[in-house]
């Protein structure tokens, strides 16, 4: 597949983001927890710099990671030789460009707050999973307390940061999450807060099944 033309995000290092950090327990949980005849096969979806893949590979698990960073995926190559890894945009198609089976579960880390059509996110973690697949996501955490005191203290500027290349562009609650996630074919979504404080979570821990 053509390498992306999209801007490099422009990952330097191979040190874990805050946000994968402290959410690694909580994806290696999940993982260990899913019923699987076999090593569990993951596919995560943006895996940046590789540095949440290479800290939760097991021999029981087959992991592959896609992203389209080409400095990401240069990175991920060096703390992550065992995996499979991909310079390539997500797509409905994701599946026939990597010449692989669905597998059991797609892993994708604040990513969606980066795309421009949602949709295409969605529709891609959908196709990439087999039926009764698991779907382990997150995104930064927006609800009205939260929404209200980033007003009241100023900080909407520097909350968005607009001004940086490859930063956020989409801005989910959790009632946009799950229509984003239902509307494309997903069921049995829960949601988890992480960080902080109820109403002032950083992220949102997000698991939703591929219906059987």
């Amino acid at each position: 597949m053509a390498e992306s033309t999209l801007p490099d995000f422009g990952w330097s290092e191979t040190t874990a983001t805050s946000a994968s950090a402290s959410m690694a327990p909580s994806i290696d949980g999940l993982i260990s927890s899913f019923q699987s005849n076999g090593p569990v096969s993951i596919i995560e979806l943006g895996c940046g710099n590789g540095r949440l893949l290479s800290k939760l590979q097991r021999d029981n698990r087959q992991w592959t990671g896609i992203d389209a960073s080409v400095t990401g995926i240069e990175l991920a190559k060096k703390i992550a030789p065992k995996a499979q890894l991909h310079q390539m945009e997500l797509s409905d198609a994701l599946l026939d460009h990597l010449g692989s089976e669905p597998f059991d579960i797609a892993v994708s880390l604040e990513v969606v707050e980066h795309m421009y059509d949602p949709w295409v996110w969605a529709r891609s973690a959908l196709a990439a999973i087999r039926p009764g697949g698991l779907l382990i996501a997150s995104t930064p955490y927006h609800g009205w307390l939260k929404n209200c005191l980033i007003s009241v203290l100023g900080r909407w500027d520097k909350h968005h940061n607009s001004l940086r290349t490859g930063g956020h562009i989409k801005f989910l609650s959790r009632s946009t999450f799950l229509r984003l996630l239902t509307e494309v074919g997903f069921e049995e979504v829960t949601f988890q807060g992480i960080g902080r404080c109820p109403g002032l979570w950083k992220n949102m821990l997000v698991t939703a099944k591929k219906p059987t």
